[in-house]
């Protein structure tokens, strides 16, 4: 690892602290990187199940929406969440439709 990483990294993490940022959306914040390289299947598996969970499904959702407000230099935020949510088959599906979650990642899919 590159010491330019390392930077980038504690950069991140700093980040993450100061915007009060919890973990569950530190971690979509990292798996939606402006970084060159997509998120890796067990990051995306990773995120699928916490989603099951509905304090962490409204949380992933916020940070999606944070992502797909990016304009521009972060257009990587967008492509990320469009990869994470259309995420392979059984693992990641929008929550039910009695789920409070349901309405904000509803909102989310019309906005992609």
């Amino acid at each position: 690892m590159s010491l330019q990483h390392f930077g980038k990294g504690a950069l991140c993490v700093a980040k993450n602290y100061t915007k009060g940022y919890s973990d569950m959306q530190a971690k979509v914040r990292d798996v939606t990187s402006n970084d060159p390289w997509g998120p890796s299947g067990t990051q995306m598996n990773k995120i699928a199940q916490l989603s099951y969970n509905q304090n962490d499904c409204v949380e992933i959702m916020e940070m999606f929406d944070k992502r797909l407000s990016d304009k521009g230099k972060n257009w990587r935020h967008i492509f990320k969440v469009s990869c994470l949510a259309s995420h392979g088959g059984p693992e990641f599906k929008l929550p039910p439709s009695h789920s409070p979650c349901w309405t904000t990642s509803y909102k989310l899919v019309l906005k992609m």
